[in-house]
């Protein structure tokens, strides 16, 4: 389930937050003690097609996966100063260094 998705003002790619299991995060909702996956994709569209499909040589990239340990329920995810900023629904944000 993607939550909220974020453009990166300089380069235009998007930041998407998702919860990959989504009744993991409706235990979650009720039980915070209850983990949640969290999980992050690049999406970078690439150039629109003159034949009028949109973006036909986008590029889908996980960039974050973990089960719900360091942060349960991911619900937004931004870069930020290189390194990655991600919010839950329930918990605390998670600050990581970008590894390329």
């Amino acid at each position: 389930m993607v939550d909220n998705i974020n453009v990166d003002a300089v380069t235009g790619d998007l930041w998407v937050a998702a919860i990959p299991i989504i009744l993991e995060f409706t235990a979650h909702s009720q039980n915070l003690s209850h983990l949640s996956p969290s999980q992050v994709f690049t999406v970078q569209l690439g150039e629109p097609s003159a034949s009028g499909e949109a973006f036909p040589d986008y590029k889908v990239r996980e960039v974050y996966m973990n089960d719900g340990q360091e942060l349960s329920g991911s619900s937004s995810a931004i870069i930020y100063k290189n390194r990655l900023l991600m919010g839950s629904v329930f918990s605390n944000m998670l600050y990581c260094e970008m590894k390329c």
